[in-house]
């Protein structure tokens, strides 16, 4: 099963021992009735289970396969929310449409209106990750002005960002940013930095939030080592770096952008599950290898556990492609020095594939495209009245660009328009 991301219920990794694995298998070889039965024991335990304790629940029914699936549909209609949800997330992955479609169900009455916030709250992503894309936003954007708590609001707007990305849903993150509630204002600067917003405020939340020793800090440092790829990656752009001669933007950014889902699902998986997260044997065998090197290197003064780390992160991002490199704190000044001065445009990243039309990869947060309401994958067919399509990109963004002051119209459409609009920026 694909690793969770819930807010309330936070992901763990368990590693069974092998004994309950062995007996499973037996369960499932030798008496499918006992799998059944062992499938009614966990779901009697599960409801007054939370956090990673309620997931480990989740991933032991999974384990018990599918000779446990009759007693997990039966299940979505008689036990309480937290066995529904476990039942409903396990069934996701069945090979069976009818019971797929059934788990779809009951996790939408749960996003509607679960008593339990934490359960309505994993249903919301889950339902969100998992349904018929137009289906879900009808529901979901229903629920977006009827909705008032944020604890039940922040994972309800993330979701809806990520299946369609609702402007309404992201406004009402920033909204949320200027509660007096601390907890609160965190919440919302953390989803508000998963959907690609961490400027400004947001940023200045997470610094703060990065020095806290909580799950929430672990976290926001997560996301704080993403934003400064990020920025990296557009000091790369300012310099003009172009791609090498053949290669495919489109796949090349696809490709990407699964290595930073991947990079972002193992980082919040290690800061939720903090002392109790996932340790693999390549993890043994790094710390093995830093053992070896402190007790055998000749020059002690290179052996130091910091120096170690920040080479073998060094490594690791230059492993991923020549694009990729980390930057220290070095960088980052020189960095920073880079943008301190004013640079006049749009506030927006831009692509272009040959013989289509001018695509916005991110509007800047803040940015004069962001307030115009400009979104990531608008296209935009005309600058000023002259066709994108007709033009190469390097012609395109100057236009976008200074005197600062200055005006410039778009004609963009975005997916569900039925035809483009008109945008002064």
């Amino acid at each position: 099963m694909r690793a969770r991301h819930f807010p309330a219920l936070p992901v763990t990794v368990v590693l069974l021992p092998l004994s309950l694995l062995a007996a499973a298998a037996r369960l499932r070889c030798e008496e499918p009735r006992g799998a059944a039965a062992l499938a009614e024991g966990i779901l009697e335990q599960i409801e007054g289970r939370e956090g990673e304790r309620f997931w480990a629940s989740v991933d032991r029914l999974e384990a018990l396969g599918k000779e446990a699936l009759p007693a997990l549909r039966a299940a979505l209609k008689s036990a309480r929310e937290r066995g529904r949800l476990a039942c409903a997330t396990v069934l996701l992955e069945a090979e069976d449409a009818e019971a797929h479609g059934e788990a779809l169900d009951v996790l939408q009455g749960l996003a509607k209106g679960a008593a339990a916030k934490e359960v309505r709250s994993a249903a919301l992503e889950v339902y969100g990750e998992n349904g018929d894309p137009d289906e879900v936003l009808k529901v979901l954007e229903g629920l977006l002005d009827e909705t008032i708590d944020p604890a039940v609001l922040i994972p309800l707007c993330r979701t809806l960002w990520d299946v369609d990305k609702v402007a309404r849903a992201r406004d009402k993150l920033v909204d949320l940013l200027a509660s007096k509630d601390l907890e609160v204002k965190r919440e919302a600067a953390l989803a508000l930095a998963e959907i690609g917003y961490a400027e400004g405020e947001v940023r200045e939340v997470l610094r703060a939030l990065t020095r806290s020793p909580t799950p929430a800090g672990r976290r926001a440092e997560a996301l704080e080592r993403i934003v400064k790829l990020e920025r990296q990656l557009d000091r790369s752009l300012e310099k003009g770096e172009t791609l090498p001669e053949g290669t495919d933007p489109a796949k090349l950014v696809k490709i990407k952008e699964q290595r930073i889902r991947e990079l972002e699902d193992r980082l919040e998986r290690a800061a939720k599950g903090g002392a109790a997260a996932e340790r693999t044997p390549a993890d043994q065998l790094f710390e093995e290898i830093i053992l070896q090197v402190q007790k055998n290197y000749v020059d002690e003064s290179k052996t130091d556990r910091k120096r170690l780390l920040l080479s073998a992160i060094r490594g690791m991002v230059r492993g991923l492609d020549e694009f990729s490199q980390y930057m220290d704190s070095d960088d980052t000044k020189s960095f920073r020095e880079s943008i301190s001065g004013e640079y006049p445009g749009i506030g927006a990243q831009v692509n272009k594939l040959p013989g289509g039309p001018l695509e916005i990869v991110k509007a800047v947060y803040g940015g004069p495209a962001y307030k115009a309401g400009i979104l990531s994958g608008d296209r935009v067919l005309e600058v000023d009245d002259v066709r994108t399509e007709d033009q190469e990109i390097d012609a395109i963004v100057p236009k976008l660009r200074g005197p600062a002051g200055s005006k410039v119209t778009l004609r963009v459409h975005r997916r569900g328009w039925s035809e483009p609009r008109t945008f002064t920026i």
